[in-house]
């Protein structure tokens, strides 16, 4: 170890899942290029912040996150805020120097995000964008799997996430308050957004480039009750479910589906993956384990689990925890933002596991096109900017 680097984040919510993965990077990893220090802290919430300043033991907290990027002992920004804040924050940090990672999704839009990725271009600083699922060891091992040719010519993938948000009936109860996530002036847009970008990101990650994209997306409960005032009602202007057939430029075609209507599930994410010579599936709620099949494989044929978690999987190789269980949501976090500060202290990316702001750029794209394909009710061409 060779010193400290300092983190300043904004944002609670997630931010203290960050705030705890943070801490947790020298209890799990043992070689590290530089120890990071909690710096700063700045939430909307004046409570919050003091709440999140003495319970991670951030040195300082601030009121507006414009003097939490000025702080010249902050090296690194952790953007956890809402979509509205990212822009101006990455930005500023950008320009000033500062390394940054950024929570999904990385911009309202795509002109946004675009333009996000190239001032950090511009600036030459490490610009991460925050889609966790990537680094659970099952997908790493999928990710292998499918690259090495194990699994044939693929010919497709089909994934989903669906959940309720919050509480019991979450969104589904048509008096949950209307908040932040359902206002285009903050969020962009609704569930394809907040969870339909990761099923995007992962099946760009798997399967590579998408050319094409015809989708769907459906309000369910057009109103909502104001959070300050339950008799007053308000339009909610962002979509609750989203579906969207993808096109690649490998010639395999795709599926993904978002809801945050869903009953009976908490937290689902899903994806199947379909080769010449074999499949795939993985789901988050058995986070640990990766279902393989392969053609011609001796004994019973199907699916057969793989349990990821001892050391020979991808991402466990320095990751103490390999006992045979005990890999949970948290450690996606821990393992994300270690391998953020690898790259930070090391230079250059590791590899091509961790996304860029590209690939956030890239995935507002997605996004914005399958609402212009809904709304226009035709296939959209996915033109990238360099």
């Amino acid at each position: 170890m060779t010193g400290n680097i300092g983190v300043g984040l904004i944002g609670y919510g997630i931010g203290r899942v960050h705030a705890h993965a943070w801490k947790n990077i020298p209890l799990f990893y043992n070689q590290l290029d530089a120890v990071p220090r909690l710096v700063g802290i700045c939430a909307r919430d004046p409570a919050k912040t003091l709440d999140m300043k003495e319970n991670f033991v951030f040195d300082k907290s601030y009121s507006e996150w414009k003097d939490l990027v000025k702080d010249p002992e902050i090296e690194i920004l952790d953007n956890c805020a809402p979509p509205n804040i990212h822009f101006e924050s990455c930005t500023t940090a950008a320009e000033a120097g500062k390394s940054v990672i950024c929570e999904k999704p990385l911009a309202r839009s795509a002109d946004e995000a675009y333009e996000m990725y190239r001032i950090a271009k511009a600036s030459n600083v490490v610009a991460m964008s925050g889609f966790t699922v990537r680094f659970a060891p099952a997908v790493l091992l999928a990710k292998d799997l499918i690259d090495s040719g194990r699994l044939g010519k693929i010919l497709n993938i089909r994934c989903c996430y669906l959940n309720i948000e919050s509480g019991y009936n979450g969104y589904l109860d048509p008096n949950y308050p209307l908040h932040w996530h359902f206002d285009p002036k903050i969020a962009g847009h609704g569930a394809i957004t907040d969870l339909g970008s990761h099923a995007l990101d992962m099946a760009r990650f798997l399967l590579g480039e998408v050319t094409e994209v015809c989708g769907a997306t459906q309000t369910v409960i057009p109103e909502r009750p104001l959070a300050e005032n339950s008799r007053k009602m308000s339009r909610v202007g962002v979509d609750d479910v989203a579906v969207a057939a993808l096109k690649f430029k490998s010639g395999a075609l795709g599926t993904i589906d978002a809801s945050w209507m869903a009953s009976g599930v908490k937290d689902f994410f899903y994806f199947e993956v379909q080769g010449s010579e074999g499949a795939l599936r993985f789901d988050f709620e058995r986070l640990t384990e990766l279902q393989v099949a392969t053609r011609g494989s001796s004994g019973l044929q199907g699916f057969k689990s793989v349990i990821t978690t001892s050391k020979e999987y991808p991402g466990m190789d320095k990751f103490w925890i390999g006992q045979s269980g005990g890999f949970t949501w948290d450690h996606l976090f821990v393992a994300e933002l270690k391998y953020f500060l690898d790259w930070v202290t090391k230079g250059k990316q590791p590899d091509s596991t961790a996304p860029s702001f590209r690939d956030g750029y890239i995935n507002s794209l997605l996004i914005d096109s399958i609402v212009e394909s809904s709304e226009k009710r035709k296939w959209v061409k996915i033109d990238s900017r360099s």
